[in-house]
């Protein structure tokens, strides 16, 4: 909250944040809440992401810089004298903004200051308000700011020379059947003579007639 008093009333700012961490990419919903009494007119409510980052040497002396830039911004009209206005800003974060990973370093530091400033023209302060934002790159929940999931690797079977894709859950092409069968293959001479093309045709049978029995088998054959 800021609050300013000049000689003809009282001016107040309120910020609203839904949290105090967000992601890259993400759009913060940012309430703003402004109330005029005075004479004055606010000419402009301005919203300002700035990242700091601070560098420390430690040799041969510690020294430390400092530098900040302006990652997102967004602005509104303001508000007239003895006026109020609620502002709702869908303010984004950028998907591009850099953010580093300086956890366990000591030599960097880095932290991204949220600020709302209500423009007053003339010899008079502006009202600032400040929020100490957190950025980062994974969500804590879900993928609630639509960016874009892993990509799955394609599947191939043994010997396929395209990918299976993995999205099919109703085609179980690519998996061996339940109960495979071996190929049928010959097991003994062919039921057909090859050298008069009829069956059974020894002991004067045909392809007609029954075959021999077992008599007729072991019977010796008549001497030519």
């Amino acid at each position: 909250m800021c609050c300013m008093c000049s000689g003809n009333g009282l001016i107040t700012m309120n910020l609203f944040l839904e949290k105090e961490a967000y992601v890259a990419g993400e759009i913060a919903n940012i309430k703003v809440a402004v109330h005029n009494m005075s004479n004055q007119n606010i000419s402009d409510v301005i919203l300002t992401l700035k990242r700091h980052i601070e560098y420390t040497t430690t040799l041969p002396n510690t020294h430390h810089k400092h530098e900040s830039d302006i990652i997102a911004h967004a602005s509104d009209t303001g508000v007239g004298a003895h006026g109020e206005r609620m502002y709702m800003f869908n303010f984004v974060i950028p998907a591009t903004a850099a953010i580093y990973n300086f956890a366990g370093c000591s030599l960097f530091k880095q932290w991204f200051v949220l600020k709302v400033k209500g423009v007053i023209k003339g010899f008079h302060s502006n009202l600032e308000i400040s929020a100490n934002l957190k950025l980062g790159h994974i969500p804590f929940l879900g993928n609630p700011v639509g960016l874009p999931s892993a990509p799955t690797m394609p599947y191939y079977a043994p010997g396929a020379l395209s990918p299976i894709p993995l999205s099919n859950t109703t085609s179980n092409s690519h998996l061996p059947s339940e109960n495979p069968r071996a190929p049928l293959y010959s097991t003994g001479p062919s039921s057909t003579n090859n050298f008069n093309g009829s069956l059974y045709a020894e002991n004067g049978k045909t392809s007609e007639d029954s075959p021999p029995s077992y008599e007729e088998s072991i019977k010796p054959s008549a001497p030519s």
